[in-house]
């Protein structure tokens, strides 16, 4: 578990400091919206039920989840952590949202 955290501070670290490197003309929310947009994939666009699937980072919910592996989601500004179903061809046809507490994972 620290270890996790630790990651995730150490790559916000690196991000943030790639973000700061952005043009000047950025304003300071396209600049926390690209921050975000590294991390956590846009519902709909990234993943969608219209054959698109690019999660950018997995999270794990907990206790209540059983520790299960699903992805980060932004949707309407909230990001949250899903937990996504597939079809017997193995496209993504549904999820099931975390309603637990959740972590995000590192490398």
């Amino acid at each position: 578990m620290k270890r996790t955290v630790l990651g995730l501070a150490i790559l916000l670290g690196i991000v943030s400091s790639v973000a700061m490197l952005d043009s000047a003309h950025a304003t300071d929310r396209t600049k926390f919206e690209s921050l975000i947009g590294k991390f956590a994939a846009d519902f709909p666009g990234d993943v969608d039920f219209e054959g698109h699937f690019n999660p950018k980072s997995a999270c794990v919910c907990q206790p209540g989840g059983a520790n299960t592996v699903g992805i980060l989601v932004r949707d309407s500004g909230l990001v949250s952590c899903i937990l996504p179903s597939f079809n017997s061809q193995g496209r993504f046809d549904g999820f099931t949202p975390c309603a637990d507490p959740y972590v995000v994972l590192t490398k």
